[in-house]
């Protein structure tokens, strides 16, 4: 690390000459004057609950389609994901009495599962996503699937909650020629207080097969 004369943060240990790029708003690497939220594209970062980062941009990076990385979550803390695309199977190490939180940040779909791929989302709680702009089928200007959109894949939601997000069509999933099972291994999967502003709040389906099982 710099010292103390080089550093353009001397107060925060995660900003000075050389440090890698974290997806935290800030600029870390005390460069490039011109410096704004879309030069952290691509990385992904934790944070600690005692404010530790990690950064863990190499990680996700490495899964391809068709071949996912596989990442796990952090026991505590949370990880931030900017603005990209990454194939990566999550695992969330957690208690039962703490709860693996998937969060959109009201930007986008939470989880998009691309045609002809398979997803599983176990153990976690999916929030705060506003949906997948402009589907060829509907309204140009039209949101879908705020907490998952899925468009000719199979997507099972294990112990899943899905809360608190919003699109036009399917406010907590959008599911398009696919199929979708709700499996409740160990508790309840749930779709609930989510927002669809003309069809399926909780769920919105269209030439798709649905299951759900305990």
């Amino acid at each position: 690390m710099a010292d103390a004369g080089d550093d353009c943060e001397p107060s925060d240990p995660t900003v000075y000459p050389g440090a890698p790029e974290l997806c935290d708003l800030k600029r870390n690497d005390c460069g490039a004057t011109s410096w704004g939220a879309a030069d952290e594209a691509g990385s992904v970062s934790a944070e600690s609950e005692t404010g530790a980062w990690t950064d863990l941009t190499a990680t996700f990076a490495a899964g391809r389609s068709g071949s996912p990385a596989s990442a796990t979550l952090p026991d505590d803390g949370t990880v931030w994901v900017c603005d990209g695309t990454f194939y990566v199977a999550l695992l969330a190490a957690t208690g039962s009495s703490v709860t693996a939180v998937l969060d959109g940040g009201s930007a986008g779909s939470v989880l998009t599962a691309e045609p002809s791929s398979v997803l599983r989302v176990q153990g976690v709680k999916i929030q705060n996503g506003a949906g997948t702009a402009a589907h060829e089928d509907e309204d140009d200007d039209a949101t879908f699937g705020g907490g998952n959109y899925a468009d000719g894949a199979a997507v099972t939601l294990v112990d899943v909650t899905v809360s608190g997000n919003s699109a036009n069509y399917g406010g907590g999933v959008y599911l398009n020629s696919g199929a979708l099972t709700l499996d409740g291994a160990v508790f309840d999967t749930t779709l609930t207080n989510n927002v669809g502003v003309y069809y399926g709040a909780g769920l919105y389906a269209s030439l798709s097969s649905l299951a759900a099982r305990r």
